[in-house]
């Protein structure tokens, strides 16, 4: 890995980053997360049960730059293919003309990094998203990190641009890649969850927020997105600004895939798109005691627990007070029953 550094951790978003498209690439890692169960959320007719759970796709500046110069060129010029019409160029080369430092090992004139999709009727990004899943294993592979060279990816950018005098109206750019093997990202989104779906969509995002982890900072993008490039190990990840009424802070471990840390402004934090405090293991949220194991016994201590002191909001751990236990699997800053019906419930299901 890169030696890290601020200067490498400067987060750059196109200013004209799309909405709509900041919402796909959180999709398509919510869907990275737990890929059978994004298939049968979405009743595709495929099966993904061949591809494991995998880290998100950090949100990288130069590659939305990139993707989304593709969108609106494909929009204005009327066509939908990799190789750009208008100056010949191919992914690979947008990628590094936007200043990403693409692996060597990419050749400029081929397209190793992107999807893309146009339609009249796809405005809405879980479509787009249906429609690469259901295309081909290329689509899928790239999509959910299998096989070399896309299982080594670790930053994405998406672009979206329409145009209603195009013969398509709606074009989309993905790319997606790596500039060394191994990099390590912290990502996510910090917004307001004003529909209290418990998800991101397109408009919820706060921008200029400020999020550090350790000596590392950087600030959201336009659309709420952020990302640092970061070390293996764990990290307190805070985010603070003018919308919170207080920062938001999370500890985190980082092992050999990118982590997503979402902040749901004022409201709670997903870590890796399930809901999380600090009195929830960051490993294992059934893991109560933290011996890397979920046994009966992790149940029985949250009922005593509850039974000692009932259903109350769990404080803010301090160094005479704090986990573990891990009291709270559900993630939701309270000890209630529900913590102790989600690891009986984990138990069954592995009966």
């Amino acid at each position: 890995m890169r030696k890290l550094g601020l200067e490498q951790l400067e987060f750059r978003i196109a200013m004209d980053a799309s909405p709509a498209a900041t919402q796909l690439l959180y999709e398509i890692n919510r869907a990275r997360s737990s890929p059978d169960r994004f298939a049968q959320e979405r009743r595709l007719q495929v099966d993904l049960t061949s591809f494991a759970p995998n880290g998100p796709l950090a949100f990288s500046g130069p590659l939305t730059e990139s993707a989304q110069e593709h969108a609106q060129e494909m929009s204005l010029a009327n066509y939908l293919a990799h190789q750009s019409s208008v100056d010949g160029r191919w992914p690979n080369q947008m990628a590094r003309d936007a200043g990403y430092p693409l692996a060597s090992s990419f050749p400029s004139t081929s397209n190793t990094i992107e999807l893309i999709a146009g339609s009249t009727d796809l405005t809405d990004p879980k479509r787009v998203l249906d429609s690469w899943v259901t295309k081909d294993d290329r689509h899928r592979n790239l999509l959910f990190g299998k096989s070399v060279p896309f299982s080594d990816f670790a930053e994405a950018g998406v672009g979206y641009a329409s145009n209603a005098t195009s013969d398509l109206k709606n074009y989309w750019s993905l790319q997606a890649t790596y500039q060394e093997i191994g990099d390590l990202f912290l990502t996510g989104l910090i917004y307001e969850d004003r529909n209290a779906n418990q998800r991101y969509d397109a408009g919820e995002g706060i921008s200029g927020a400020t999020v550090t982890a350790g000596p590392w900072s950087t600030q959201s993008g336009p659309n709420g997105e952020w990302s640092i490039e970061v070390s293996g190990g764990r990290h307190t990840v805070t985010a603070s600004g003018p919308s919170f009424t207080k920062p938001q802070s999370l500890d985190v471990a980082v092992t050999t895939e990118n982590v997503e840390v979402d902040f749901l402004v004022n409201k709670s934090i997903q870590h890796n798109f399930r809901n999380r405090s600090n009195w929830t293991n960051p490993d294992i949220a059934e893991d109560v005691n933290g011996d890397d194991s979920v046994i009966p016994l992790d149940a029985l201590i949250v009922i005593n627990k509850l039974n000692q002191s009932g259903i109350h909001q769990l404080p803010d751990p301090t160094d005479s007070l704090g986990p573990p236990p891990f009291y709270d699997a559900s993630g939701d800053g309270l000890l209630s029953p529900l913590d102790a019906l989600i690891i009986i419930n984990y138990l069954n299901a592995r009966v």
